[in-house]
């Protein structure tokens, strides 16, 4: 089949474009095509090795509306990697592959799923919890989708592929909140975590009051940290996810004992009061099961977005996972969603179960302070969270130097004559007929090329290769800009900035539950869902049916009032106490048919 102007084609050696026109010369066809940087050239129909026909539904990239440096689509029948299927580093199997992206969700927010789903209800919070699941699943195919159509393998590039660069410094600035919140919230629960130890450690600590004791902490954890997130590769850290996932797993299972302990009597939990004392409730034998308050409701129901979101950790999991065929990729996605919610179903069910009503935004803050298992489970959680500081630290240093690196002081000058060089040749202007200049004289990483119908065989086994159709070196002057690191001054001068700010932000929160609603209905319900829908839609629905691609506008379309809803609720309440207020006893009395019962039930709060 002859190709058409509009359609989509994959050039041997020189990746995807699209036809501008035909002519007839020789009595041969000759196809004017567009790559992806703008530049034009005459090609044969033996150098067309794919091709898929225009659709109406993106005709606007052939009539000369193209969003400018964005990619040209790629025709279907092709997947691009940007590392070979056989390369020597994809050599994470399937299963270390699920462990890192449990890794990756599982942390400090588990703390806060008992707050959440006591305030949704079990049944409302069990449905919200396992939504949520499903459509991170959902987004995080979509993600490794648009991937494999493009060969680039970070999520900013996949957002200039879509929308170009305004979409790529969007997506940089999303990320760079993420990581940036996300080390606000692992700062208050470190002061939430340590400040009991440090009593119990130290009595004498009791008599300075809490606010300054907890600001003191948080400084001296900064401190201690700070050594490490100055560095430049952290490399020997990574054994930091299996010490989260155990943590989190000693958690849970203490909880469990606990309220295994107390099963179907009344016993009492502590409470943090609005004046940051400890007080103490008695919590009657019941369960709620819907929501008490359906505002409460909205306000805690971005901790389940929150809770399931590893999409900036998906990306790299693919680009090392060994024989990264579709159905082992979605087994992959799978087994995590599925491991991980029911890990979350079993520490909020536990932490529901033993505190009710008045479980705070931090379980542990439901603990006496000198309960020996509680002071385990804190430490193993401080511990872990004060040291994957560096972790979050250094993504989220990269991210904003991307952002700056436009600004004359950041940009990071070579002392290498040949990346002079390079560029100029880039920038040479080529007449329409000429071959393009051969793939090994440009400087950029290659794209490896495979039949999708190839890498969506289920028969493939170990040590099983691939082979390639093709290989091509992208156009894309963007993606040689991002492979650039910051300087030592830079990463000194950003690394300060980072650690300062959120260290400020983290000393006037109060509670972690305004951290978590604030990331979650704002930059994690925009990264893990309406991005990658966005960027799929742009990227591959032309090739898809009608039905995918109302989908995936109707799951944009819902997280978008969502994020407006969920953020005007946050927003209203910045000065949410840590724990819920406990009921007065004529509350307690009207809701209960049996006052005896009701008395011995509405025992007040014993600073």
């Amino acid at each position: 089949v002859q190709p058409d102007e509009g359609d989509s084609v994959y050039i041997e050696g020189h990746g995807p474009a699209v036809v501008e026109s035909v002519t007839q010369a020789a009595g041969q066809r000759r196809y004017k095509v567009r790559y992806p940087d703008d530049t034009h050239y005459t090609v044969s129909r033996e150098q067309i090795l794919a091709r898929e026909p225009s659709r109406k539904f993106n005709r606007g990239d052939s009539d000369g509306a193209r969003t400018p440096g964005r990619s040209t689509s790629a025709p279907r029948r092709l997947e691009y990697l940007g590392r070979a299927f056989d390369d020597v580093n994809r050599n994470v199997t399937s299963k270390t592959a699920t462990f890192a992206l449990i890794a990756s969700m599982v942390g400090g927010g588990v703390l806060s799923l008992p707050y959440a789903m006591t305030q949704c209800g079990l049944v409302l919070g069990t449905i919200a919890l396992l939504v949520s699941g499903v459509a991170s699943a959902w987004t995080l195919d979509m993600l490794v989708d648009c991937a494999r159509s493009t060969g680039r393998d970070t999520f900013d590039l996949i957002g200039h592929a879509a929308f170009g660069e305004v979409s790529r410094k969007l997506t940089s600035i999303l990320l760079f909140l993420l990581c940036w919140l996300a080390l606000v919230g692992y700062s208050v629960l470190v002061g939430d975590l340590l400040v009991p130890l440090l009593e119990l450690i130290a009595p004498q600590l009791e008599d300075v009051p809490h606010e300054t004791l907890r600001r003191g902490t948080l400084i001296g954890a900064m401190l201690l940290l700070s050594p490490m997130c100055f560095k430049d590769g952290l490399h020997s850290l990574r054994f930091l996810c299996f010490a989260s996932v155990g943590s989190v797993l000693i958690m849970g299972l203490i909880i469990a004992f606990r309220a295994a302990q107390h099963a179907g009597e009344a016993h009492i939990v502590n409470v943090l009061l609005p004046n940051q004392d400890i007080g103490e409730v008695m919590v009657p034998a019941s369960f709620v099961w819907w929501p008490e308050d359906f505002q409460q409701a909205l306000y805690v129901f971005p901790m389940f977005g929150v809770s399931f979101m590893c999409h900036f950790n998906a990306l790299p999991t693919h680009q090392e996972l060994s024989r990264p065929t579709r159905p082992r990729i979605r087994k992959v996605v799978g087994q995590t969603m599925a491991a991980t919610a029911l890990l979350y179903l079993f520490v909020a069910y536990a932490g529901h179960t033993y505190a009710g009503r008045y479980t705070c935004g931090n379980i542990l803050l439901n603990f006496s302070r000198t309960d020996p298992l509680a002071a385990v489970a804190r430490g193993c959680l401080g511990a872990v969270l004060m040291l994957n500081f560096p972790l979050i630290c250094q993504p989220c240093r990269n991210a904003l130097f991307r952002l700056l690196s436009d600004l004359s002081c950041f940009r990071r000058v070579s002392a290498r004559s040949t990346e002079s060089s390079a560029s100029g040749q880039m920038g040479l202007p080529l007449t329409e007929n000429a071959d393009p200049p051969p793939a090994e004289s440009r400087s950029s990483s290659v794209v490896h090329v495979y039949r999708r119908e190839d890498s969506e065989s289920t028969g493939v086994r170990r040590h099983q290769s691939i082979p390639a159709l093709d290989t091509f070196q992208p156009k894309d002057a963007t993606l040689q800009q991002s492979s650039s690191t910051p300087s030592r001054v830079q990463r000194y001068c950003l690394t300060t900035l980072i650690l300062g700010g959120a260290l400020l932000l983290s000393c006037f929160m109060r509670s972690i539950m305004v951290v978590w609603s604030i990331l979650g209905s704002t930059v994690c319900f925009t990264v893990a869902f309406i991005l990658p829908a966005s960027f799929w839609f742009r990227i591959v629905g032309p090739s898809m049916s009608a039905w995918h691609r109302a989908a995936a506008l109707t799951l944009v379309a819902i997280v978008s009032m969502l994020v407006v809803c969920c953020t005007i609720e946050t927003l209203l309440k910045l000065e949410q106490p840590p724990c819920p207020p406990a009921r007065a006893l004529d509350e307690v009395l009207a809701s209960s048919g049996n006052p005896l019962e009701s008395l011995f039930f509405a025992k007040e709060v014993l600073p």
